[in-house]
């Protein structure tokens, strides 16, 4: 069970790294592409902490789950205030909406 949980691991860890970079090319946002790396790569350190019940794979999976917090938080917070220009036509206010005219 221990190799299976491994070898799982392994492939959520090469999972991440490649939707990261799949993500990156099709989206060009580094900040979404990161996003879903580390939630694959906090897979994988889950995986390893159900197979090995030591110390060490307890640090391992406490530091990953650390720094996707602190990734997490710090691209939350360095988005706030931005926005992009819209490419559609802004939308109007619900209140200020009425119906066309006919002639």
């Amino acid at each position: 069970m221990n190799a299976l949980l491994e070898q799982l691991a392994v492939l959520c860890t090469a999972a991440g790294l490649v939707a990261g970079g799949l993500t990156l090319a099709s989206v060009r946002n580094g900040r979404v592409a990161l996003r879903v790396a580390l939630e694959l790569w906090t897979a994988a350190s889950m995986l390893r902490l159900a197979g090995s019940t030591s110390w060490q794979a307890l640090g391992a999976a406490a530091v990953v789950l650390a720094v996707r917090q602190l990734v997490t938080r710090n691209l939350a917070s360095a988005s706030v205030g931005f926005t992009r220009p819209s490419r559609q036509t802004p939308r109007r206010n619900v209140a200020q909406w009425s119906p066309p005219r006919l002639p």
